[in-house]
C-alpha cells in the first residue's frame, strides 16, 4: 500500500516537472514552427487532469480498502487477544487450584506430624511426672525419717539441757537476788544523798530569788550578761563601756557600739533593763489562771518598757553624735518572748 502511494506521488511530481519545462520553453522567443507551446499545454492539460483524477480515484479506493483491511485485522487481533486472555485465565485458574490442592495436602501432612509430636511429648511428660512423683515420695520418706531422728535427738538434748539449767538456775537466781538487793540499797543511798542535794539547791534558789529581788542587783546581772555577749561577738575596739554618748552630758550608758558615720564614728547606745517585779507578777497571774490580773500586768509591763525606752532616748541619743535609735537589752528569754508577743517592740 505504501509503495502505491509513493508511485502516485512520483507521477504527480513528474507531471509538475513537465509542466514547468513547457512553461519555460514557451517563455523563449521562437519562430513560429508548427504548434506552439500554448497549444501543447492546452492539449496536455485535459490529459494530465484526467490522469490526476484517475489517480485520485484509485487512491481513494485504495484508502477505503486499506481501512477495511485494517478494521478486519483489528477485529481478528482482538478475537485472538481475547482467546489468549481466556486461555491464560483458565490456565491460571487450573494452576491456582493445583497449588491449593498441594498446599492443603502439605498442611494436612504438617498437622498430622504436629499432632504426632504433641502426642509423643504428652506421653513423655506423663512418664516424667510419674518418675518425679516416685522420686518425691522417696525423698519425702527419707526426710520424714531424718526429721524424726533429729526430733528425738533434740528432745534428748533438751532434757539434758533442762536438767543442767534447772540445776544452775537456782544458784544463779539466788545470786542475782542478792545482787539486786545490794543494788537497791546502793540506789536508795544515792536517792537519800540526792534529796539532801535538792534541799541545798532549794536553799540556793531561795537565795538567788532574794538576790534578784533587788533592783540594783537585777541591773548588775543584766549588765554582766550584756557585757559577756558583746565580748563574744565584737572586738574590743568596736565597743566601749560607760560611755557619755552626748557631749557635755553627765549621763553614761552602760555600753555603746562604734558605728561608721558621715563625719567619723558615732555611738549606738545599749542599756540593759530588767523589770523583774512586773514580770514576776505577770507570771504569777498566769500560773493562777487569772486572766484579768494577767492583762493588767501586761499593760503595766508595756508602760514600764515605754518609760525605759524614753529614758534611753532622752539620756543617750543625740544625732549626729549617736544613731537615731538605741537598744534596750532584756537579759532573760522569757521576758523577751513576752515583750515580743505583746507587740510593744513595733510601738517602740
Amino acid at each position: 500500500m505504501e509503495i502505491l502511494l509513493y508511485f502516485v506521488l512520483v507521477l504527480a511530481l513528474v507531471g509538475d516537472v513537465l509542466l514547468a519545462i513547457l512553461l519555460v520553453r514557451s517563455s523563449r522567443p521562437q519562430k513560429p514552427q508548427g504548434p506552439t507551446a500554448d497549444d501543447v499545454v492546452n492539449a496536455m492539460t485535459p490529459v494530465l487532469q484526467g490522469e490526476t483524477d484517475l489517480l485520485a480515484e484509485q487512491l481513494r479506493a485504495m484508502q477505503g480498502e486499506s481501512t477495511r483491511t485494517t478494521t478486519a485485522t483489528l477485529r481478528d487481533f482482538s478475537a485472538v487477544l481475547a482467546e489468549n486472555q481466556r486461555q491464560n485465565a483458565a490456565a491460571s485458574t487450573a494452576r491456582l487450584e493445583s497449588i491449593d490442592r498441594a498446599g492443603a495436602a502439605r498442611q494436612k501432612a504438617a498437622n498430622d506430624a504436629l499432632i504426632a509430636q504433641l502426642t509423643m511429648m504428652e506421653t513423655r511428660l506423663k512418664n516424667l511426672e510419674d518418675s518425679n512423683a516416685a522420686r518425691l515420695d522417696g525423698v519425702r520418706g527419707a526426710l520424714v525419717q531424718g526429721l524424726n531422728t533429729i526430733r528425738a535427738d533434740n528432745n534428748q538434748k533438751l532434757d539434758e539441757i533442762r536438767g543442767t539449767v534447772e540445776e544452775k538456775l537456782q544458784d544463779t537466781l539466788q545470786k542475782r537476788i542478792n545482787e539486786s538487793f545490794r543494788a537497791v540499797s546502793t540506789q536508795l543511798e544515792q536517792v537519800y544523798k540526792g534529796l539532801g542535794e535538792m534541799q541545798n539547791l532549794a536553799a540556793d534558789v531561795g537565795s538567788l530569788k532574794q538576790v534578784l529581788s533587788g533592783v540594783k542587783t537585777r541591773g548588775i546581772l543584766g549588765e554582766v550578761q550584756l557585757g559577756a555577749i558583746l565580748e563574744q561577738i565584737l572586738a574590743p575596739g568596736q565597743y566601749a563601756e560607760n560611755v557619755a554618748t552626748v557631749p557635755g552630758s553627765a549621763n553614761r550608758v552602760e555600753f555603746a557600739i562604734k558605728m561608721p558615720g558621715q563625719n567619723g564614728n558615732i555611738w549606738l547606745p545599749i542599756d540593759a533593763k530588767f523589770p523583774g517585779d512586773t514580770y514576776a507578777h505577770l507570771q504569777a497571774a498566769l500560773e493562777r489562771g487569772d486572766a484579768a490580773a494577767a492583762a493588767a500586768m501586761r499593760k503595766a509591763l508595756q508602760s514600764v518598757l515605754r518609760q525605759e525606752a524614753k529614758d534611753i532616748h532622752d539620756k543617750y541619743i543625740e544625732v549626729p553624735y549617736t544613731t537615731s535609735f538605741g537598744i534596750l537589752f532584756l537579759p532573760f528569754e522569757g521576758l523577751y518572748a513576752e515583750v515580743v508577743s505583746s507587740g510593744i517592740t513595733e510601738v517602740l
